[in-house]
């Protein structure tokens, strides 16, 4: 199975806010992945209704791809990393709105551990960061916080990780 990290920026009203408020080209983060099961490449992604999975080609409607990058690390550890974080899939959102009006927005300082009622809720980039953190791989030791993580900074420090290699969109 292969696994690529996506950056990427949507095509809505919420995305370009996003983007704007974070002085950001990028709105979203995404891990895809190719399914045997669906026989294409699907992306597991967190919306407001939780983490989905969404085939790619219909995402790609949807947003546009700023970066995409290859994870260097065992397959075995990267299924395993993926096995964990696909146990999250449908569990709902509690205060997205209020939680990016305080930290975008308002500019506050993030909370030091995830803000939601339960650990299960995440943003898009917590669920990135908690799949390469998963992979046990210990390079990736720096990936362990899951509340503080936006785009951009995810953006930054997956560019400056000897674990990941940029790739071109298919």
């Amino acid at each position: 199975m292969d696994f690529t990290i996506c950056l990427s920026r949507g095509k809505n009203w919420f995305a370009r806010m996003i983007c704007w408020v974070s002085k950001s080209e990028v709105s979203h983060a995404v891990i895809v992945f190719d399914s045997d099961a669906f026989g294409t490449r699907m992306v597991l992604e967190a919306m407001k209704r939780g983490l989905v999975i969404t085939p790619w080609e219909k995402w790609k409607k949807k947003n546009m791809v700023v970066a995409q990058y290859k994870v260097c690390v065992p397959e075995r550890l990267l299924r395993k990393s993926f096995q964990d974080v696909g146990s999250y899939i449908g569990v709902k959102y509690g205060k997205v709105v209020r939680l990016f009006v305080n930290q975008l927005i308002l500019r506050r300082e993030p909370a030091s551990k995830n803000p939601f009622e339960r650990s299960t809720e995440m943003f898009c980039s917590e669920v990135v960061v908690r799949f390469l953190h998963r992979t046990g791989d210990p390079r990736f030791k720096h990936f362990n916080d899951y509340g503080n993580w936006w785009p951009e900074k995810l953006k930054l420090a997956l560019e400056a990780s000897p674990l990941i290699i940029p790739v071109k969109e298919d």
